[in-house]
């Protein structure tokens, strides 16, 4: 017999369940949207270190991909 979790994990596997609910990517999005900027500032002010604004860039696009990729179709 299969668990909850076991049921939730097949769904998401299948694309019948976002593994990020539509309030966990708009937190994403909102803290993505707020950080950037600050990271660019920060980056072109020499106060933050190239290779820190490179991996923020990384991890942004990272989370953005899959933020996305969760989307569940009657969400579009």
């Amino acid at each position: 017999m299969k668990t909850a979790q076991d049921k939730y994990w097949d769904n998401v596997t299948k694309g019948k369940q976002s593994m990020l609910n539509s309030k966990v990517r708009s937190g994403l999005y909102a803290f993505i949207a707020i950080a950037s900027p600050v990271v660019a500032y920060l980056g072109t002010e020499g106060k933050l270190d190239q290779f820190w604004v490179g991996l923020f860039s990384v991890v942004v696009t990272a989370v953005s991909a899959l933020a996305f990729s969760k989307v569940t179709p009657d969400e579009l």
